[in-house]
C-alpha cells in the first residue's frame, strides 16, 4: 500500500490513519511529494516504531492525507512537541515558515539580519547557525498589534506593558517561541528579548542587536558594522551612542527603554 501526500508536519489523524494501514497491510510506503521533501527527516522521527518505508517523489495517483501544508509557525501551535523541536532547529525550514508571518519588507530584513548575525558570529568565534536562527526569529511577532502584544505581556510579563509599542514584539516573541513552539534555546531567546533595548551583555545578544540595527538593507554607512566585525564591544558602544542621538533628534527623549522593574 502506498500513501502519498504533503506532510507538513504529520497531524494526529494522519498518524492514526498510517497506524491503521500498518495494522492491515504488510507493506506500507509513505510517499512524500515534492516540494515538501525536507520533511522526510521529521517524518522518520514521527513514524518511529511503525513498519513503514519512506520515499520521496513527484505527485502520483494515490491517497492524499493532506494537501494543506503548514503555512507558518502560527499554524504549528497544536503540533506534537517532537515535530516542533525538529523544525525549530532547522534554519532552512524556519526560513519558509516565518515568511507568511511578515510582509515582504520585514521578511527580507529578517533574512538580512540573519546573514549579518552569521557573519558577526563567524568573526567572533560564535556558532553561526545559532546566530542565523536568532536573526530569522527576532521579528516574528512584529506583525502583532499593540493590543495582541499587550495580551501576551499580561499573561507572561506585565512589567513591559509600559514599553514603547514598536519594541513590545521583542519582549513577547520569546514567550511565544517557548510556550507555543517548544523552543528551548535560552541564549537565542535572551538575544531576541533584548534585540531592541540592547541591555544584555551576552555575546549573541550583542551580535543580534548590532545585526538588527546595521544590516545592509538599512543602508546606513557609518562604519559601525565594520568596526563590530573586528571588535564587537567597540561596535556595540558606538551603536549605543548612535541610537541615543537618534532618539534625542527624532523623539526628544534620552536613553533607550529601560525596564524599571527588572
Amino acid at each position: 500500500m502506498t500513501i502519498s501526500g504533503y506532510f507538513a508536519p504529520l497531524k494526529n489523524e494522519e498518524y492514526e490513519f498510517i497506524a491503521r494501514a500498518c495494522a492491515n497491510e504488510k507493506n506500507v510506503t509513505i510517499l512524500v511529494l515534492e516540494p515538501k521533501v525536507f520533511f522526510i527527516k521529521l517524518l522518520q522521527k514521527e513514524l518511529m516504531g511503525l513498519p513503514v518505508k519512506l520515499e520521496t517523489g513527484k505527485k502520483p495517483k494515490g491517497t492524499l492525507l493532506s494537501d494543506a501544508p503548514a503555512a507558518s509557525l502560527f499554524d504549528l501551535k497544536d503540533t506534537r512537541e517532537a515535530s516542533l523541536a525538529a523544525i525549530m532547529k532547522n534554519n532552512r525550514l524556519l526560513k519558509k515558515l516565518i515568511q507568511p508571518m511578515m510582509n515582504e519588507k520585514r521578511y527580507l530584513h529578517s533574512l538580512s539580519v540573519a546573514e549579518t548575525a552569521k557573519k558577526l558570529a563567524e568573526s567572533h568565534g560564535y556558532d553561526p547557525k545559532r546566530a542565523y536562527r536568532a536573526g530569522l526569529l527576532h521579528d516574528i511577532l512584529k506583525k502583532y498589534s499593540e493590543e495582541e502584544n499587550d495580551e501576551l505581556l499580561r499573561r507572561y510579563n506585565d512589567s513591559h506593558l509600559s514599553a514603547p509599542a514598536q519594541i513590545k514584539h521583542a519582549y513577547t516573541a520569546p514567550y511565544f517561541l517557548r510556550e507555543v513552539c517548544h523552543f528551548d534555546d535560552e541564549e537565542i531567546l535572551n538575544a531576541i528579548y533584548h534585540h531592541s533595548d540592547g541591555e544584555s551583555e551576552d555575546i549573541l545578544a550583542r551580535i543580534l542587536y548590532i545585526a538588527d540595527k546595521r544590516e545592509p538593507l538599512r543602508k546606513i554607512d557609518d562604519g559601525i558594522l565594520e568596526t563590530a566585525m573586528v571588535d564587537l564591544e567597540k561596535g556595540y558602544a558606538l551603536l549605543e551612542k548612535n541610537v541615543e542621538r537618534y532618539l534625542i533628534e527624532k523623539y526628544g527623549v534620552t536613553g533607550v527603554y529601560k525596564n524599571k522593574n527588572r
